[in-house]
């Protein structure tokens, strides 16, 4: 069985529990049972990135980290880990925003070039 994560969810989970460590572990094996693996699509990590950096004024390398952490999570699906991770890559060493890092590594996974921009 899969199970999705709320992004609203995830992030006041992250927010309430700072001070452990492993709170990402945590909150997501409150969510697993027996084999349940636990999905996370491109979207709700736009989300999530989103209100870490909006809402809750996270840093940019604590995204990252906590974006890492969750593609070394075991029993933890990604939509599109090549993308994610090549995204992340682009990311840690710019200043534009985690979404067009996203969409430029899709793009190029998807045999695109160079994208256009006004």
């Amino acid at each position: 069985m899969i199970k999705g994560i709320n992004p609203d969810i995830f992030v006041e989970h992250l927010r309430n529990n700072s001070k452990h460590k492993n709170n990402i572990h945590i909150f997501l094996d409150t969510l697993k049972k027996d084999n349940t693996k636990i999905f996370i699509s491109l979207f709700m990590l736009i989300k999530t990135e989103y209100l870490l950096r909006t809402e809750y004024k996270v840093s940019k390398n604590k995204i990252i980290e906590i974006l890492i952490c969750l593609l070394e999570t075991k029993d933890v699906v990604i939509d599109d880990e090549g993308t994610l991770e090549d995204a992340l890559r682009l990311w840690k060493y710019e200043d534009q925003e985690f979404l067009d890092y996203l969409i430029l590594a899709k793009n190029f996974r998807c045999g695109g070039g160079p994208i256009a921009s006004l």
